[in-house]
């Protein structure tokens, strides 16, 4: 480009930035004008196109020359035209048609199919000679790892190490100059105050799963209370795990109609653990860990650990009856239950252990004691800088377990899921391992999608995202569409993805500000984002997933810590108890803010209303801004409560469940029902009718909400262990 086509595309480029605000293509920029800019661009350039054209009659070559700088700058014309007809603006937002960032890397798969066993030994030993490498290298990352080529050509086979040798041989490829972030904070390589770590939210760290499909320790059918407990032998004195089934009778009473016990044939030196109950129709099924010690040599000793599905028919409470026992490899992850479909999901590690057999190197479960090794079509193969572990999945018809168990596998990826009705979202993160001058790592993230199809897992595809995630990852049940928002921590980008992980549309969103926090509630999208104001929550609407728009802005703060759906209408937002620097005459001082709730009338995203704010005494706490099961939302009478703990001056103790009645669109308190003054703290509660279940570890409570709230209200305890 010479200097008056550079001059020519710089105006150009501050026409397509003036023009942001509508999209019509500016005068500048149709059809004729760019004609006669071209032709009056350069005029001895022009002159001497023409000469050269003659001569290339006789053999010349300059017209070839001119024609293809013609078509370069036509081409950089026809970017900028793009550009404008893809992108909108409106308040900091703009929708991108077409996904530049993913297409420059798209590439081969991140993931690959093996053919054989032996294929996947040899995976597994690059892994875990990868994984020794890296045990063995400073924070600073040595040249031993950054030498691990996988296919690049800058290192000679001659001058590696024989085990590097063997990785460069390896089908296992990698993206060059970049490492996953599970990987980077295995070496300990400072992150701190770094992007990497500062736009990471804490629900990036676990999983998130939402929606109804959802396991707890305690469930009810309306009649009976089915609670996992902790109970004690009474022959042996051992610890058993156990669910009781209680009756809840009229006026409050309890009845213990029978006792599963869960582990009650357990061999020395395995430990079981349930951690989670479902209830569906009349099949009750239990979710345990289990841990199985293994002795060897010099007193090491090897935890082979498993997740136990069991399956009991409940047709009868006084009578249940073990119907069947699924065992499968691995530390629990997630699990979810949506229609008749159980998916259970853990994490298998390929640590070096006494398990070095061929039909150990591939995940397994069992039915009912009966082994079931997975096939080679039942895996593949994170290439990209794998973990040293399996993400594996089951799926299971807990109506008819004739149609068997749906089986998948993803060697080298870690555990960080995301668990939906219809899929499971596997997010592997990537930082560069080099910083930019201000101490940054860039940062991307890539999102394999497994859907849940009948009673079988299939691998969908995948996606690579620019950024670290923010919070959760949404599927739409209806179109199946999923959506993720990302940041660099100066750009943020809210993702559309179709079924088949294809792009669909984006929205650049909020550039240069920070995004706190991200929750999907139906159609809406609330986008928390700081800037120099404070913070407000944007609305974003997806009724029509190929056009989602920016609807309405909300400014409380109570916003920012959990969201809850009272109704179609009604959204909830919890804020827990934080400091915050209060400035003063002389200087600044901390001052804690109590914990808040703000309801939230959406049924206009483009206007929602603050329709009513509850403040708490600052002597309360709750884990309800963190941890959503511990909140009891009705949405048919319109109530919802959480627990507190309550502590007064003399530093004494109250454990309560404080319940709110929102049906006319104010947040009004019921009563505050005190479980326990003493340690036990309630952390579930149910509601049947009037009467008001709280749950501990060691009792449940009942009370009556029908009369006016106070001690006397308390009806009933009865004792799980």
């Amino acid at each position: 480009m010479n200097k008056n086509d550079k001059q020519i595309f710089d105006m150009l480029e501050k026409e397509l930035k003036s023009s942001i605000e509508n999209v019509n293509v500016p005068l500048r920029l149709q059809k004729e004008s760019i004609v006669n800019m071209l032709e009056n661009a350069d005029k001895n350039e022009t002159d001497f196109s023409v000469k050269t054209g003659t001569a290339a009659k006789s053999g010349g070559s300059g017209n070839i020359i001119i024609l293809r700088k013609a078509m370069a700058t036509a081409a950089m014309i026809a970017l900028v035209i793009t550009g404008v007809l893809l992108m909108r603006a409106g308040d900091g937002v703009d929708v991108i048609k077409a996904d530049s960032f993913h297409e420059e890397y798209k590439g081969e798969s991140p993931v690959k199919g093996v053919q054989s066993i032996e294929d996947i030994e040899k995976v597994i030993a690059d892994i875990r000679n990868e994984s020794k490498v890296n045990h063995e290298t400073s924070p600073a990352l040595q040249t031993s790892l950054q030498a691990q080529t996988y296919g690049k050509d800058e290192v000679t086979a001659a001058s590696q190490p024989e085990s590097e040798k063997e990785n460069a041989e390896s089908i296992i490829e990698g993206y060059s100059g970049y490492i996953s972030s599970a990987k980077l904070e295995e070496l300990n390589i400072g992150t701190d105050d770094k992007t990497v770590s500062s736009i990471t939210p804490k629900e990036s760290d676990g999983i998130a799963t939402y929606g109804d499909f959802k396991a707890d320790i305690i469930k009810t059918d309306g009649e009976y209370l089915y609670i996992a407990s902790t109970g004690i032998n009474a022959e042996t004195g051992d610890f058993v795990e156990q669910i009781k089934i209680v009756k809840a009778s009229g006026g409050g009473s309890m009845e213990s109609v029978s006792v599963i016990t869960l582990s009650e044939s357990t061999p020395e030196g395995i430990f079981d653990k349930c951690i989670e109950i479902y209830l569906k129709d009349n099949k009750l099924t239990a979710i345990m860990n289990r841990h199985e010690n293994t002795f060897a040599d010099a007193g090491v000793v090897y935890d082979n650990s498993s997740v136990i599905a069991v399956y009991y028919d409940i047709a009868d409470p006084y009578a249940p009856v073990k119907i069947r026992e699924h065992a499968q490899d691995g530390e629990y992850v997630s699990s979810s239950l949506y229609g008749n479909k159980l998916c259970l999901v853990t994490a298998k590690s390929i640590s070096d252990s006494l398990y070095d057999k061929s039909e150990d190197f591939v995940p397994s479960f069992s039915i009912n004691g009966e082994k079931v090794n997975l096939k080679v079509e039942d895996i593949q193969v994170a290439v990209n800088d794998p973990e040293d572990s399996y993400l594996f999945i089951t799926v299971t018809d807990i109506t008819d377990f004739t149609k068997g168990v749906g089986r998948f596998a993803l060697l080298g990826c870690d555990n960080k899921i995301y668990c939906t009705p219809s899929a499971v979202v596997a997010v592997r993160e990537f930082s560069s391992e080099e910083e930019d001058e201000n101490g940054n790592r860039s940062t991307f993230t890539e999102v394999h999608r497994i859907n849940i199809d009948g009673s079988a897992a299939k691998y969908s595809g995948w996606y690579r995202l620019q950024g670290s995630l923010v919070g959760e990852i949404s599927v739409d049940e209806e179109s199946g569409n999923l959506r993720a928002l990302t940041t660099d921590g100066s750009a943020n980008r809210l993702y559309v993805l179709d079924e088949s992980m294809k792009f669909i549309i984006a929205l650049d969103i909020f550039n240069g500000e920070k995004v706190t926090r991200v929750s999907f509630v139906g159609n809406n999208c609330y986008v928390m984002v700081e800037d120099g104001d404070g913070e407000k929550t944007v609305i974003i609407d997806f009724s029509d997933p190929s056009s989602p728009e920016v609807a309405g802005k909300i400014s409380e703060k109570a916003f920012s810590d959990k969201l809850y759906e009272v109704s179609d209408t009604m959204i909830l937002g919890i804020g827990d108890s934080r400091f915050e620097v209060v400035a003063e005459e002389n200087g600044e001082k901390r001052v804690l803010m109590p914990m808040s709730m703000t309801l939230f009338d959406v049924s206009d995203p483009a206007n929602p209303e603050s329709v009513s704010v509850y403040t708490f005494d600052k002597s309360i706490r709750s884990v309800a801004a963190t941890d959503s099961r511990s909140v009891m939302v009705d949405s048919e009478k319109k109530i919802f409560g959480i627990p507190v703990l309550e502590i007064d001056s003399e530093r004494s103790q109250r454990s309560a469940y404080v319940i709110f009645d929102v049906s006319d669109g104010t947040i009004v308190p019921i009563g505050t029902y005190t479980h326990s003054r003493i340690g036990d703290a309630a952390v579930r509660s149910v509601c049947i009718g009037d009467i008001l279940y709280t749950v501990s570890g060691d009792k449940i409570v009942a009370f009556d909400m029908s009369a006016d709230a106070s001690e006397k209200n308390k009806l009933t305890e009865f004792p799980l262990n």
